[in-house]
């Protein structure tokens, strides 16, 4: 091939690669809405059914009407991954707003996963918005469950629990966080291992310390909730997280 039409053919090349990343996130359609439990699922005119990614949304009949309007909205689609159940998890965006931040504003959605989170300090700030202002499910007096209230009856309930810590143990495998005298049956929260790294100096936790905890409660000694990241973990030196 001749020199000039080689040059001809790279610049054609290069002036295509955009158009190429512009489209490999073509505009999609929600076509459907429905709730299993407190799980959003989607149906996606091109991805096909998905749930938004690292949402839990404790009041579905809170959230409706706020959901329901995106009915039929053209959305760019990003998938982020499978969660444990292997739906496709996809962040949302209309209109260039993210629909993630814009249920957490509204207080209809809490920000949870146990796994690394895209764009976690802009979910958070949603997120803190609403607790500010006491929007949706913030503004209910016993959402953030005190840890003095979680039973063994909560085991497989996803809860915001806030407590004060009576003393810390490191094992080989994990770390316990105490909320109570007993630990064969009050509340407590375990980090295992695989985790540690994530959670790095941020992991030690020191006795009176206040603290609200997120995840799905399980019974092991008592309720407990095992924390995988970072985010599912805030302190507080005021008691009200």
């Amino acid at each position: 091939m001749p020199r000039l039409q080689l040059l001809f053919v790279l610049v054609c090349c290069m002036l295509a690669t955009p158009v190429f990343a512009a489209s490999s996130r073509p505009e999609e359609r929600i076509t459907a809405l429905r709730w299993e439990e407190n799980q959003l699922i989607l149906g996606l005119s091109l991805t096909g059914e998905a749930v938004p990614s690292y949402l839990y949304f404790p009041e579905p009949s809170l959230a409706q009407p706020l959901v329901q309007k995106t009915m039929g909205a053209k959305v760019q689609v990003k998938s982020q991954g499978a969660d444990r159940y292997d739906r496709i998890m996809v962040a949302l965006t209309q209109s260039k707003n993210a629909l993630a931040e814009e249920w957490l504003r509204a207080g209809v959605a809490v920000l949870y996963s146990p796994a690394a989170i895209t764009g976690v300090k802009r979910l958070e700030a949603a997120e803190r918005d609403a607790r500010d202002a006491r929007r949706g499910v913030w503004a209910e007096k016993d959402f953030v469950r005190n840890m003095q209230h979680v039973t063994r009856a909560d085991s497989g309930t996803f809860m915001l629990v806030r407590g004060t810590v009576t003393r810390t143990y490191k094992s080989r495998d994990r770390y316990y966080i105490n909320f109570g005298e007993d630990w064969r049956s009050d509340f407590s929260v375990a980090i295992p291992r695989k985790a540690w790294r994530s959670f790095g100096k941020t992991m030690e936790v020191a006795p009176g310390t206040t603290v609200l905890v997120r995840g799905v409660v399980v019974e092991e000694n008592g309720p407990m909730i095992y924390l995988t990241r970072p985010e599912q973990l805030e302190r507080s030196s005021h008691g009200k997280p």
